[in-house]
């Protein structure tokens, strides 16, 4: 088990997001050619977009999981009956979603490029609904993370080959990312179109039966106010910051940092990913030993992740970014990086609540989180200046990390395993404050204490394997 767990999270981890790294290094070549307005005007755009994305599922990929669990022999059919009714729904929600953001875009985005902007925005969704969403699910339960790879290789090499080409070829500006989303969205969302419905005939029934689905949604729409906790936490500071008037190269700023956290997010979310079918399956044999050793060694590898790229954050950024004006952000990043610490632990937590349907118990978790971010940024931005964003969804990230084991529900089903919740913040909260100070000491200092920690977390990995191990317990 460990082995294919290694594989799968390394397939999942790293081949994908490679891309990403690449990514980052058109930024010397792309940063010549965007201004933080640019930035400002894409950063409120997606923020905007975010406000609305977990509506178009409803929730219900918690029902295609658990079905593929439970109900090994007839999952087909209740997954075909919830891709029928997505269907549908995402072609009355992308029109939705279109008149929204026409109103709310309207004093942002020039005229001429309004239509354009929404068209790409929520084409591939008004065309194809939830197709990518329930393909890369079907693989990722399937335990088949190569399908999801490769996908994630071509498509990604493609944005990056039409990010060039339409901002610093053709000089878009903002337009450029627009134009190349929709582009690589309708191709990736064809290729699991395919998939799906002719490979694995697991087309949509479009006369599904209202009984059943009103059962699901039961069960499934209590997840979108957690699910929203997502957008509140790493969109939503962007959108506050519009309504508060916040300049927009200081929007630009700072949503250029939220990007460097949206890579580690990726990268954080590929682990979960990878491991969540081992997890699914040690719950249905109430083997908690195992789900706490998996959740121990993403925890050592991200924290020493997160950690090291926010050490050297500030030599990083002036390789990456040639931009005088842009460059000066690195403290925020180490913030923002850190928070993403976060995802194994909430990962514990969630999947067993998950599991057992308890999601209206998430609310007490994520939903917390989210309004608070909001509710902090829109008292506090205004006194301390939007750098307070930063600071606030690390505080907000640690607790949709921890809080989750102390839910009543939790502590009834999680069985006599402790996963030591407190001691793990402490840790984490230990290394950020460290990486802040850090940051400005000599190279050598720096890399003394890289090794320490690199060190330290291969000490801690085999304490993991060696003392608790991955066997049945």
């Amino acid at each position: 088990m460990l082995k294919k767990l290694i594989s799968h999270t390394v397939i999942y981890g790293l081949a994908p997001y490679v891309i990403k790294l690449v990514s980052l290094f058109i930024l010397p070549i792309i940063t010549k050619d965007l201004t933080a307005l640019d930035y400002g005007v894409a950063g409120l755009v997606s923020g905007y977009v975010g406000i609305f994305a977990v509506l178009g599922t409803l929730g219900l990929p918690i029902i295609l999981s658990n079905s593929f669990i439970k109900h090994e022999k007839n999952y087909t059919l209740i997954w075909r009956h919830i891709y029928g009714f997505l269907s549908i729904w995402n072609v009355i929600y992308g029109f939705l979603i279109s008149a929204i953001l026409f109103l709310l875009l309207n004093s942002v985005v020039s005229d001429e490029n309004l239509l354009l902007v929404i068209f790409c925005s929520v084409g591939p969704i008004i065309f194809f609904g939830p197709t990518q969403s329930i393909g890369s699910l079907f693989y990722q339960l399937n335990k088949k993370p190569i399908q999801v790879v490769w996908r994630s290789i071509f498509f990604g090499i493609l944005a990056i080959l039409l990010n060039l080409y339409f901002i610093s070829h053709l000089k878009m500006g903002y337009l450029g990312w627009f134009f190349s989303d929709f582009i690589v969205g309708v191709l990736f969302n064809v290729s699991y179109w395919w998939a799906l419905n002719v490979k694995y005939k697991l087309n949509p029934i479009y006369r599904f039966r209202w009984k059943s689905i009103l059962k699901y949604l039961k069960i499934s729409l209590p997840i979108i106010p957690h699910q929203y906790a997502n957008f509140f936490l790493r969109s939503s500071d962007r959108a506050v910051m519009g309504f508060l008037k916040v300049p927009s190269n200081q929007i630009g700023l700072y949503s250029l940092s939220s990007n460097f956290g949206n890579y580690f997010y990726s990268i954080t979310s590929a682990f979960s990913t990878a491991a969540n079918p081992f997890i699914l399956n040690d719950l249905k044999r109430n083997n908690v030993f195992r789900v706490r050793s998996v959740i121990y060694l993403l925890q050592i590898i991200i924290l020493f992740g997160t950690f090291i790229f926010s050490l050297w954050s500030k030599e990083i950024l002036l390789i990456l970014i040639k931009n005088e004006e842009l460059y000066s952000i690195y403290p925020l990043v180490i913030i923002i990086v850190m928070a993403f610490s976060y995802r194994p632990m909430y990962l514990a937590s969630s999947s067993v609540l998950f599991f057992k349907e308890k999601t209206k118990e998430l609310l007490k978790v994520t939903f917390v989180a989210g309004f608070f971010n909001v509710s902090l940024n829109t008292i506090f931005i205004p006194i301390f200046g939007f750098e307070f964003a930063a600071y606030s969804t690390f505080a907000c990230y640690m607790y949709v990390g921890y809080s989750g084991f102390f839910l009543k529900s939790f502590i009834m089903n999680k069985g006599a395993v402790s996963f030591y919740p407190l001691l793990w913040l402490f840790i984490t909260l230990t290394l950020t404050t460290l990486a802040c100070f850090a940051v400005e000491l000599s190279y050598v200092s720096k890399i003394i204490i890289s090794i320490i920690v690199l060190f330290i977390s291969l000490f801690s990995i085999y304490l993991i394997k060696s003392k608790w191990g991955f066997d049945e317990k």
